[in-house]
């Protein structure tokens, strides 16, 4: 649900949900409007500068802008396990919108600034013996946030429209989740959808009169039909300083729409698939002494270790490996094929210590699988859920948990009145020379032009380069490919005055081989190159908070 400065309507639902009648049922012990009724909210200002993101002094790839999260919510108790809450979010860009420049308009309906609801649900404790329900839009934060969390850090943030059970039986406590990730039919109420068959993208062609050739452009990107996604979470504690958390997510896709057309020159027609029933199963097992409030039970040590494989099938069938002769079909199709399997797994620990009150010293390590032949049947790339990267992988997010391994060293002091301060420094190289580099969200990396941003093949060349119809070498062979991509160093200081937070950082990134023969085509003919690589990459913010 989408809100675009729509206040009335919204404070009319809430009135709704909240009648004084309702307070007098006999069913709830509350007996006036202001009992279990608490009110909360948030300001949130954040400047931020961000300059060569893609190590290429040729393109203009400086960012500053300024972002600002404000909440509104109230949580209603009517027994004392049972409530509502709703939590009114609004996300946008200061001068984002269209009549800002003018200052006759404070919004309009080509704005990309977002009035939304972060969260509505019901909650219910103890509702039959020890299960309760969580019914709504709701947060889902699950261990170290590594496969689900909030990413609070992001202007937006994320929730899932979900049916939740969880419950407390002594040293165990479990969270069973359902949650719709995409829905294809229209309910006929008033309430329509924008993914699925019916919503397949306008399809435009642009001619230029002087050639006459023509290119085909999508208006707006193609969505999936039904997806959903199931979570089975565990946390047993048989100590204070040891719990173990397994658990289970799965991702369950009915189609994918296919994205390059079967006919070449022609656009994709609408109902093409290019896979169907995606199912990808994420089994995982986390232990840690982190079991207060999130924080570690011990004063002197604090351990967080996690593990996680990847199996299912993603609905698409590729050429046999044993079919050395590759047998095509006379319309090009092979005939020997596999069905593309999920074979990936992560790693993620971190281990600090305090050997003074006010001193962490803490080292961390992450390892996401990459594949080095993305053309057979093996997906061995593992594959980004909805995690928590932010902090968790660099604080300049120029990595995501796919094919790669991180190693950081990080320091904290805590000052008291005088603040906290952070430093970090983190490596992070390719898990495989053949894999792409992936981004915070998951993405390819690419420039600003398109090129991708680190050495690659997507086949697994090992001798000789591919090359594409024009002569351009789009697939370097293993030999020439780097593995190493960045140096990160980060600093974050946070202090709090008249009950306003404050936070600063600043970040630098070196790029290293795996990006530089990317950016420079290290490996092209010397009268063909055209070298603009440039190391240095820097962010830096400050963060103004204020809380009730």
């Amino acid at each position: 649900m989408r809100f675009r400065h729509r206040i009335t309507p919204i404070l009319a639902i809430i009135a709704l949900l909240f009648p004084y009648s309702y307070v007098s049922a006999e069913d709830w012990e509350s007996t006036s409007w202001l009992d279990g009724l608490t009110m909360f909210g948030m300001v949130r200002l954040r400047p931020e500068f961000r300059a060569n993101g893609d190590f290429n002094r040729k393109t203009d790839d400086t960012d500053e802008f300024v972002a600002s999260k404000i909440q509104f919510g109230m949580q209603k108790k009517f027994t004392e396990d049972t409530s509502i809450v709703i939590r009114l979010q609004d996300s946008r860009l200061w001068g984002g919108s269209p009549g800002s420049d003018t200052g006759f308009s404070t919004a309009n309906d080509t704005t990309q600034e977002s009035l939304d609801l972060r969260e509505g649900y019901i909650r219910s404790d103890n509702l039959l013996g020890p299960l309760g329900i969580t019914a709504g839009r709701q947060i889902l934060d699950y261990g170290g946030g590594r496969q689900i969390g909030r990413t609070d850090w992001n202007n937006v943030g994320r929730s899932f429209d979900a049916l939740e059970f969880h419950w407390d039986l002594g040293l165990w406590h479990a969270s069973l989740a359902g949650a719709v990730l995409a829905e294809e039919d229209n309910n006929g109420g008033g309430n329509n959808t924008g993914v699925g068959r019916s919503n397949a993208s306008e399809i435009t062609f642009n001619c230029d009169p002087a050639t006459g050739l023509c290119t085909v452009q999508s208006s707006t990107p193609r969505e999936l039909d039904d997806a959903y996604m199931g979570v089975f979470y565990n946390e047993l504690k048989f100590h204070p300083q040891f719990q173990v958390e397994p658990y289970y997510i799965g991702i369950y896709k009915k189609w994918i729409p296919a994205t390059t057309s079967p006919f070449p020159g022609l656009p994709v027609p609408p109902k093409e698939r290019s896979r169907q029933r995606d199912n990808l199963h994420t089994f995982g097992i986390r232990f840690t002494n982190k079991t207060v409030n999130g924080k570690s039970a011990s004063e002197l040590i604090d351990y967080s270790l996690e593990f996680a494989y990847q199996t299912g099938f993603n609905g698409q069938r590729v050429q046999s490996d044993w079919d050395i002769l590759n047998q095509t079909d006379p319309n090009g199709n092979p005939i020997y094929t596999d069905r593309q399997y999920y074979d990936a797994y992560a790693a993620y620990g971190e281990i600090g210590i305090r050997p003074m009150d006010f001193m962490r010293v803490a080292v961390a390590m992450d390892v996401a699988s990459g594949d080095p032949d993305r053309s057979d049947a093996a997906v061995a790339t593992y594959q980004q859920l909805f995690p928590t990267n932010h902090g968790a992988m660099g604080d300049m997010d120029l990595v995501g948990s796919r094919n790669l391994v991180g190693r950081a060293l990080k320091l904290a002091f805590a000052m008291g009145k005088f603040g906290n301060l952070q430093l970090a420094y983190w490596h992070f190289q390719k898990h495989k020379a053949q894999d792409s580099l992936y981004g915070n969200g998951g993405e390819v990396l690419r420039d600003l032009d398109g090129d991708l941003l680190s050495t690659e093949t997507r086949t697994n060349a090992r001798y000789s380069p591919v090359l594409d119809s024009t002569g351009k070498i789009t697939e370097h062979p293993v030999a020439e490919l780097g593995t190493q991509l960045f140096h990160e160093y980060n600093l974050i200081y946070s202090f709090k005055a008249n009950g306003l937070k404050f936070n600063m950082g600043y970040g630098q990134a070196h790029a290293l081989d795996a990006v530089r023969h990317a950016v420079d085509e290290t490996y092209m003919k010397p009268d063909l190159r055209e070298p603009a690589f440039d190391p240095r990459s820097q962010w830096a913010y400050f963060m103004l908070t204020a809380e009730f």
